[in-house]
């Protein structure tokens, strides 16, 4: 009797932690270049050159200026700014750093201003110039109480943070030293030229660790190390306390560190973790990468090393030297695998995503190519076996559901976990039209739902499914897989059913 299988849901993306018998009908044993969404999975669209910006990109940051507009930083071997059809160079100092951090402040005027990071001394981006922060030269009072300005010690900033109104910054060459900016009582506020020399603590001072990152975070400082990780409570200098949060490892990729949602995600040397909690008593990070971990043991630590990461629309980027980038999807806690995107800084600016590799900067874009070259889309299922894992199956069809341009073919393979055969290929020709689609001044008619059917008529006890997609420059989307099959009788032995004798 003939019976039929639908699957119609892949929403809970990739799973390569166990073999591909036993992961659910929901997952997926390989995916690279797509987008899961709850009854699809369509092709990713890609991203294109903007401009060229220099020498190496070590940072990027969008400035909310003080008139309301916002405008596009880069860090090359200098720094730059987008004008809307490539970046200017900004009059100032040479970069020298291999990583840029920003952060947004107002100076003693009450004008926001950007102050950069970069591995060496403080610098300040105001009215179109980037130059060193000039000392404030402390009052006879001021250097009573708080003290004399410690400023000229930080020459190697690296992080920064705005925690209880200071700015927190790591720039000693002690590696675990923290150093915190004065209040000026004057102001209202804090001021970023400023730092008295005793507004300073150190962290694992007896673990030999280095500070890898600070993030605000639940009402306290987090300050990641690579082995540990620690949070600052408190509101004033008098009531500051230094807590370590109970978590299984520190972090590997400064970079990597990154808010989603209500957790900070970060790599370690195995996994990502997300630390929901900035608790010393409970354990307050968990893994986050379970579902991926033979991807993520296939990375080498000189990859992990150099990770970056960003966010963007429910999606958390996590970009390695070598293209392979990961994309959590927050809605849906799931993993996808993108290929062929080598970020050193992502960024989000104008409702767009852009990021910069290696001299120049692109923008993903809603176009099915990355700068010009295909975009491979790979998918592969599960070894369905319909509940039924020792019982033997003939596959007599299977039925491919997509939405895909008008004689678009896409490739289909059917793994009988022994063999893989090619299916008859979906060719969309000459079927009614749906509707239009417009890619690169190119129109495709697009076919809402084409249902291909293929044949088969194999024995087999499970059976799995590839889709691929690596050279054509074209959208479309999956919906769903049928398979129509029948149960076959075991062949009975005197040692029992399908047994041999041992």
């Amino acid at each position: 009797m003939k019976d039929t299988a639908e699957f119609k849901d892949f929403s809970m993306g990739l799973n390569d932690t166990v073999y591909a018998n036993v992961i659910g009908d929901k997952e997926l044993s390989k995916i690279e270049n797509a987008v899961i969404g709850v009854g699809e999975i369509r092709k990713r669209t890609g991203y294109k050159q903007v401009a060229y910006v220099g020498d190496k990109i070590t940072g990027a940051y969008t400035f909310l200026k003080s008139d309301g507009t916002n405008e596009l930083l880069m860090m090359g071997d200098r720094l730059r700014r987008w004008n809307g059809k490539f970046f200017v160079d900004i009059p100032g100092p040479p970069s020298t750093g291999d990583r840029a951090n920003f952060i947004t402040m107002k100076d003693r005027k009450g004008n926001r201003v950007v102050l950069v990071a970069n591995n060496i001394s403080l610098k300040v981006y105001a009215e179109n110039q980037l130059s060193s922060v000039t000392a404030y030269v402390p009052t006879a009072d001021e250097q009573r109480n708080p003290g004399l300005n410690d400023i000229g010690s930080l020459f190697n900033c690296k992080y920064m943070a705005f925690f209880g109104g200071r700015l927190f910054v790591v720039g000693h060459d002690i590696k675990n030293r923290v150093s915190f900016s004065h209040i000026d009582p004057k102001l209202g506020y804090a001021v970023y030229d400023y730092f008295p020399a005793i507004n300073f603590f150190d962290v694992a001072s007896n673990e030999n660790d280095e500070i890898v990152g600070l993030v605000t975070f639940r009402n306290s400082l987090i300050i990641f190390c690579r082995h540990s990780i620690w949070a600052l409570y408190g509101k004033t200098t008098y009531d500051y306390e230094l807590v370590k949060i109970n978590t299984p490892t520190g972090c590997m990729a400064p970079e990597s560190i990154q808010v989603v949602g209500n957790q900070i995600f970060y790599l370690s040397d195995t996994h990502v973790y997300g630390l929901f909690a900035n608790d010393f008593n409970m354990v307050s990070a968990q893994i986050i990468t379970k579902q991926i971990e033979s991807t993520m043991r296939a990375i080498p630590l000189t990859e992990k090393n150099k990770a970056v990461a960003g966010y963007f629309e429910g999606k958390y980027y996590l970009s390695f030297p070598n293209g392979k980038t990961l994309v959590y999807d927050e809605l849906l806690v799931c993993w996808t695998v993108y290929s062929n995107i080598k970020a050193d800084v992502f960024v989000n600016y104008d409702g767009n995503f852009y990021f910069g590799s290696n001299k120049n900067a692109y923008v993903f874009h809603p176009e099915y190519h990355d700068d010009g070259k295909p975009i491979p889309f790979r998918m592969e299922t599960k070894y369905f076996d319909f509940g039924l894992m020792t019982q033997d199956k003939k596959i007599h069809r299977i039925w491919l559901h997509s939405n895909q341009p008008n004689g678009y073919r896409l490739g289909v393979k059917l793994d009988f976990e022994t063999k893989q055969v090619d299916g008859t290929r979906p060719n969309a020709a000459n079927v009614s039209n749906w509707d239009e689609a417009i890619w690169d001044q190119n129109t495709f008619d697009r076919i809402e739902m084409y249902i291909n059917r293929l044949r088969v008529n194999n024995r087999t006890k499970k059976i799995g499914m590839i889709i691929e997609d690596v050279t054509h420059i074209r959208p479309f989307v999956v919906y769903g897989i049928g398979v129509q099959y029948e149960l076959k009788r075991r062949k009975e032995t005197s040692y029992g059913t399908n047994s041999k004798k041992i």
